[in-house]
C-alpha cells in the first residue's frame, strides 16, 4: 500500500478505467446497464465508464470487493476523482444471486 497519495483517475491503452483512492485502493470501475433493452433479461453488460445507458456504476478492488452505486437522473457520469470519491462513498454491495420477488411477497 505504501504512503497514502492524491486520489488519481488512470486509463490503460486498451480502455480499461481505474480509481486510486485516498488510501491508495485501486478499483477497477465500469458502468453497468441490467436486462432489456441493453443486456439479455437477469443479465447484465459491461459499458464504458460515462455511458448514458447505465443504471450502475460498479467499483472491484484489486482483491475482489465490488461495491455498486446506482445512477439517479440526475447523477453525473463523468469519469473525475471527484465524482469516482463521492458515489465509492455511497456505493453499496450489489446482490449476488438472481432476485425472486415470490419469495418476498407480502399480501
Amino acid at each position: 500500500m505504501g504512503m497514502p497519495r492524491k486520489p488519481a483517475v488512470e486509463t490503460t491503452p486498451d480502455g480499461r478505467v481505474y480509481y486510486v483512492d485516498h488510501r491508495n485502493g485501486r478499483w477497477r470501475v465500469h458502468d453497468v446497464a441490467f436486462g432489456p433493452p441493453h443486456a439479455r433479461p437477469h443479465q447484465r453488460r459491461r459499458l464504458a465508464p460515462g455511458d448514458g445507458r447505465a443504471g450502475y456504476r460498479y467499483f472491484v478492488s484489486e482483491d475482489g470487493e465490488q461495491r455498486s452505486y446506482r445512477f439517479t437522473s440526475d447523477d453525473s457520469r463523468d469519469v473525475t476523482v471527484e465524482v469516482f470519491d463521492a458515489q465509492l462513498r455511497r456505493a453499496e454491495y450489489p446482490a449476488r444471486g438472481r432476485f425472486d420477488g415470490g419469495k418476498h411477497y407480502s399480501p
